[in-house]
């Protein structure tokens, strides 16, 4: 899994076009972000996401510290070690 799943989820990510389309946007009205009924479940999906994340991150440290246990690199090929 890689981190864009995780992060991005309160705010809209914007295309180039957009973007471009922002600089003569001189009243705003492109502003937009992923809404929530709550700040209560905004503050939920947001914590959600951090843990997700964080997993993500604790599941490919131990891959990666099993397969250097087991002499081999991150796609199973023995390193000459252990």
């Amino acid at each position: 899994m890689g981190h864009d799943e995780f992060t991005g989820l309160l705010y809209a990510q914007p295309r180039f076009t957009a973007g471009v389309a922002r600089t003569l946007d001189l009243g705003g009205t492109f502003d937009s972000y992923n809404d929530s009924p709550s700040a209560v479940e905004a503050d939920q999906a947001a914590l959600e996401s951090d843990w997700y994340a964080i997993g993500a991150d604790l599941l490919d440290v131990v891959t990666r510290f099993a397969a250097k246990a087991a002499g081999r690199n991150i796609h199973g090929e023995r390193t000459g070690r252990g």
